[in-house]
């Protein structure tokens, strides 16, 4: 917990006078964030947070994981409306030199540097976070460039029988030739660039010729609306009870993962059970039969939800600040000691979660006050041969040598950043690695 303001408002982003500021909600971004770094096999990571300006719109502060092996940093706030950012180059040494920048200081830095994220839903925001981490900012699809041909079809009037893309409704209506083709937005972008694909010259960008408007739309020939319909008729209305996944989260409270784990077998098993139909939105989605959502709630639809005191893993992280390499061995210490003291909920999300009551949290808190933390001024042998710019071998030779006349020189503690215990080594090793060097 730092005493400053993780990513300080601009002027234009802090309240004046008495008035309400924006209306306040939160979207659990940093759980969401632990459960992605866990899917990663990521667990070498510390977390920095920050105060809140009082005057400013936004009232939870960020909060910044540094990746320390990997030299990356992810800023994330829970609070709605609050963006994501990607640190691709980050020294965990140095990592408060980010901590002072605007949001729009982060945004001049090119993409290569620092990677805007935003939330559209859980899934989708995890997914790209991996790709940036894993893969960097080069893997996130760009849209292609313009063909040139495409800039002056932009200026001409379209052809009498082409038909106008209207996307000012949703789902899009495709209109032509006396019928109405209702598709959503995924299915009829999916279509049309199959269609440009084999047929470039039936997909191009047009003047409407009803509009006043010198703005071009998209446009597709007749040849393409009659290939679009009959791909559009190979999927009808799904049969009465059948349902899409997030319909059976709505109506039961089952998390999309926990339904998408039980369906896993049964796709084989019973693949009459899983079919594709025409959502009423228009889109081509998975829908699952009447069978398999009582299997589903038979199953899982027991739970209840957590009591507002009971937390689960991730939840003992944040409130912590510890990281998972060092809290998860001490719950599971804690819930062999107190076997009552956890239970399985619905978590905020419906999700069912192992959760820890209050007295367990205590315990965990007071072990780790049990637990010393490094003097501030105190290395790893890691840090050590970092501050010296020689191999760590090399320096463990030097460090060996001190301490083997100074035995007070080192310790066990906790390592400030990582969590674990590590031996530590007094600030006067390190002044005798860096003379041993120079000799």
């Amino acid at each position: 917990q730092l005493d400053t303001v993780i990513l300080p408002e601009g002027e234009g982003e802090l309240l004046h006078g008495e008035g309400p500021g924006p209306e306040d909600g939160e979207i659990p971004r940093s759980e969401y964030m632990l459960e992605a770094l866990k899917e990663l096999g990521i667990e070498d990571f510390f977390m920095v947070q920050g105060k809140v300006e009082p005057r400013a719109f936004r009232k939870i502060s960020y909060l910044l994981f540094v990746l320390e092996k990997m030299g990356k940093g992810v800023l994330v706030c829970n609070q709605k409306e609050q963006a994501t950012y990607v640190i691709h180059q980050l020294d965990p040494e140095a990592y408060k030199q980010w901590l002072g920048e605007t949001k729009d200081q982060l945004q001049t830095h090119p993409s290569q540097e620092v990677t805007h994220v935003r939330f559209n839903h859980k899934e989708d925001w995890k997914r790209r976070l991996k790709i940036l981490l894993t893969d960097g900012p080069d893997a996130i699809p760009k849209r292609p460039p313009q063909a040139p041909e495409e800039e002056v079809a932009q200026r001409e009037v379209a052809p009498e029988d082409w038909i106008w893309i209207k996307k000012d409704e949703f789902p899009i209506t495709i209109e032509g030739h006396g019928r109405i083709i209702r598709l959503g937005i995924d299915r009829t972008r999916q279509l049309i660039e199959e269609c440009r694909a084999q047929h470039p010259d039936w997909v191009k960008r047009y003047v409407p010729r009803a509009s006043l408007m010198r703005k071009s739309f998209l446009h597709i020939s007749p040849e393409a609306l009659k290939l679009i319909q009959t791909e559009a008729d190979k999927y009808p209305p799904a049969p009465p009870g059948w349902m899409t996944e997030g319909g059976i989260h709505v109506s039961t409270g089952i998390h999309a993962t926990t339904i998408n784990r039980t369906a896993a077998p049964y796709k084989i098993s019973n693949p009459e059970w899983f079919k594709k139909y025409t959502s009423t939105t228009g889109n081509i989605r998975l829908y699952s039969s009447p069978e398999f959502q009582q299997l589903l709630y038979e199953r899982y639809g027991k739970f209840e939800k957590a009591p507002p005191d009971w937390v689960t893993g991730s939840g003992i992280i944040l409130a912590t600040g510890r990281s998972a390499t060092l809290i998860e061995p001490l719950l599971a210490t804690g819930s062999e000691l107190f076997p009552s003291e956890q239970k399985i909920y619905k978590d905020a999300i419906s999700k069912p979660l192992l959760h820890y009551s209050p007295k367990l949290l205590a315990w965990v808190k007071d072990e780790l006050a049990k637990r010393k933390l490094a003097p501030p001024d105190w290395l790893t042998a890691h840090a050590i041969a970092v501050r010296a710019q020689i191999e760590q071998d090399v320096a463990l030779t030097f460090i060996r040598r001190y301490c083997a006349e100074h035995p007070a020189s080192s310790g066990e503690f906790e390592h400030r950043k990582r969590g674990k215990i590590l031996t530590h080594y007094a600030p006067a090793v390190l002044e005798f690695v860096l003379t041993g060097k120079k000799g």
